[in-house]
């Protein structure tokens, strides 16, 4: 019960620390509104990253988070099955004009997308499943708990994207909630395979990185943004970003069955309980 606690409460502040208006900060300085926005999600991302390393340390977390100081070699061609992703994200920009995107808008949108990887990942793969796999794997000692214990803190990270729902969206918002639930399935089962989170973080911020080129280009051009999108157009780009990560949530559900709750235990340091693998669900 401590540890569902202490996820709720890790959650509330991260909300909290997301919808800081920063803005008000900003407004004397030099900042173009997008600039102001990418420096903004670096300070608020900074803060949650600093934030959720000392909450793992604290709680002993830190073998089974991907922060421990000697991280496992094993597996680690796992981490590779996200960057089809990036490959995917450069193709759908091949087209597009740069020539208006200055250099700080580059560096400014790379820092801001990388934050976001490292306090997506450190707060709900490293802290928030941690904490659901220690509560869920010492009541329950099947593989049933490590399946909930990925799928519980992915489905809280999508259902975070839902805060600013809005019905002209809805395509789109409920294809970022699947989006979302997707990659955090595949990225907390590769975690556990892999005990590393940081080369995670990373890949996780290039994708979001490729992802908002077209954006970046379309801020600096001299064409508006559309106020609202096209009711068929947008259920096809819903359907169509679904199909591209679905592989990756399947390979993340495969991935969660070759976990051994027997490492899981020796990482949290469950000595006094012998799990014993087991197959069902």
């Amino acid at each position: 019960m401590k540890n569902f606690l202490i996820i709720s409460l890790v959650v509330v502040i991260y909300i909290l620390i997301t919808a800081l208006p920063l803005e008000i900060v900003f407004a004397n300085f030099d900042f173009i509104k997008n600039q102001a926005e990418y420096v903004e999600e670096i300070i608020k991302n900074f803060v949650i990253v600093a934030i959720a390393i000392v909450v793992i340390i604290k709680l002993d977390l830190s073998n089974i988070a991907g922060i421990s100081k000697k991280p496992s070699l094993d597996n680690w061609y796992l981490i590779l099955i996200p960057t089809y992703l990036i490959f995917i994200g450069l193709l759908q920009i091949k087209d597009i004009d740069f020539s208006r995107v200055s250099a700080s808008d580059w560096v400014l949108l790379l820092a801001s997308t990388l934050s976001i990887g490292f306090s997506e990942e450190l707060v709900f793969r490293g802290l928030l499943q941690s904490l659901f796999i220690r509560e869920l794997l010492t009541r329950r000692k099947t593989k049933s708990a490590i399946f909930l214990s990925v799928l519980l803190p992915a489905t809280i990270f999508g259902l975070l994207h839902l805060l600013n729902f809005r019905i002209e969206y809805a395509a789109s918002e409920i294809s970022q909630l699947l989006y979302a639930i997707f990659i955090g399935t595949a990225f907390g089962a590769i975690l556990l395979r892999t005990n590393r989170i940081i080369p995670l973080a990373i890949i996780h911020g290039l994708i979001d990185f490729v992802f908002n080129l077209d954006e970046l280009a379309l801020r600096n051009s001299i064409q508006e943004l559309a106020s609202t999108p096209e009711p068929t157009k947008s259920i096809i780009n819903a359907v169509a970003t679904l199909i591209v990560v679905a592989p990756l949530f399947i390979a993340g559900l495969l991935t969660i069955k070759k976990v051994k709750l027997s490492d899981l235990s020796e990482r949290l340091c469950l000595t006094n309980d012998k799990l014993e693998d087991q197959t069902e669900i």
